[in-house]
């Protein structure tokens, strides 16, 4: 079941669980699960978008609210970097005309009607889901140089890199790829809550580990690495919770 989370901004309690009620029976007809945190503050809301505290696909905004109105907070979201779903709730239709400069997917009127909201949540959810999806694809493949030619290497196939000398040898499920990057710059570009250092001249794709050992990292079929003193305690308290929880087999 697909995943995504939810916001409603608005300085009336009554609307906001309102909305919220309806947004629960359209998770339940959609078969998607939903996620809904609310706000009376909507400096408190900006807060918590603009620090990332969590999650924030799709944004209900009230249009009139006594601190900062719903568009001008929208307004200051997308130039801060807020690239999610933003809708706004307002009881005056001529606010549609304001949606167009903060890339707004829509609105909806109070009090909210049932097939206006799944109308308009159908549409987030689509959009939402691709840029979820576009995350993931730039977080499974990298590009790089190697021999004057550039390949994309799908990082789901990677056991593990190894620097020799000035280069990073990227050991795949089948065969190399060798490129003239150094490891540490290329430890930055992958998603390390997958890639971990092993050694300081090693990073191993922690999905495809079988055994942590006293002095070196297991893959199967007599494929190995060095595990320095540094990471191998907590690498191996990681994958045996890992092991515990089913994800590693």
């Amino acid at each position: 079941m697909r995943h995504f989370e939810v916001r409603i901004c608005d300085d009336e309690k009554y609307y906001i669980d309102d909305l919220k009620t309806l947004i629960s029976t359209l998770s339940n007809e959609l078969d998607y699960e939903i996620g809904v945190s609310t706000y009376l503050d909507v400096e408190e809301l900006l807060q918590d978008v603009l620090e990332e505290k969590k999650p924030c696909h799709i944004l209900f905004l009230d249009v009139e609210m006594p601190k900062m109105s719903g568009v001008d907070a929208a307004i200051k979201l997308r130039k801060e970097g807020y690239e999610g779903v933003i809708c706004f709730v307002t009881g005056f239709d001529k606010y549609a005309l304001n949606a167009f400069q903060v890339d707004a997917l829509g609105y909806i009127c109070k009090p909210a009607r049932y097939d206006e909201l799944k109308r308009l949540m159908k549409r987030a959810c689509i959009q939402v889901f691709y840029q979820i999806d576009e995350e993931e694809a730039k977080k499974r493949y990298i590009e790089v140089s190697s021999h004057g030619k550039e390949f994309v290497v799908d990082l789901k196939k990677v056991l593990y890199i190894e620097k020799r000398k000035n280069q990073a040898i990227i050991h795949m499920e089948e065969g190399e790829i060798t490129c003239y990057e150094p490891l540490k710059m290329l430890y930055a570009r992958l998603n390390q809550e997958k890639f971990v250092y092993t050694h300081q001249g090693f990073i191993a794709n922690f999905e495809k580990i079988k055994e942590v050992c006293q002095d070196s990292v297991m893959f199967g079929e007599g494929c190995e690495i060095p595990v320095s003193r540094k990471y191998q305690k907590d690498l191996r308290k990681r994958h045996m919770e890992m092991v515990r929880s089913g994800l590693i087999r």
